[in-house]
């Protein structure tokens, strides 16, 4: 089975460290919604290896500030962070990216998050949703 949970919000502008909180706070959520997952997440960069890390805010601001750095980032643009549940039970994928913290003229802020279970397994959709949407001022979507 796979669910899908979107977030979206307009521009606004957050600094790397602020992101970091609220990635944490969100990643917290779903481990505890999903015990599936095991707490830890592997980064899932456009290019080059990943890193295991822990969803602790360091840990987070050092692969949002690897992110921007392989990014050529930009302010207005924000943050893409893409992350994949490491040594998620079997049959079990959680993903999670996003883009944010910054003030795009044309694109929305955003965060996905992808879960694949094993058929009859229930999951927790409105807390699912609801781990999204901590993000203040967002229109969250799930499907």
């Amino acid at each position: 089975m796979r669910r899908v949970v979107r977030g979206f919000w307009g521009p606004r502008q957050e600094s790397a460290e602020q992101l970091a909180a609220r990635w944490s706070t969100m990643l917290g959520r779903f481990t505890r919604l999903l015990p599936e997952t095991t707490g830890t997440w592997r980064t899932v960069p456009a290019s080059g290896t990943g890193e295991t890390l822990r969803p602790d805010e360091e840990s987070l601001l050092g692969a949002l500030r690897a992110a921007q750095a392989a990014d050529d980032w930009s302010a207005a643009d924000g943050t893409s962070l893409r992350l994949l549940a490491d040594g998620a039970a079997p049959g079990w994928k959680v993903e999670v990216s996003g883009l944010a913290g910054g003030t795009p003229e044309y694109l929305l802020q955003s965060l996905v998050a992808t879960i694949v279970s094993p058929d009859g397994a229930e999951l927790p959709d409105a807390g699912l949703l609801a781990a999204l949407f901590f993000f203040p001022g967002s229109r969250t979507t799930g499907t």
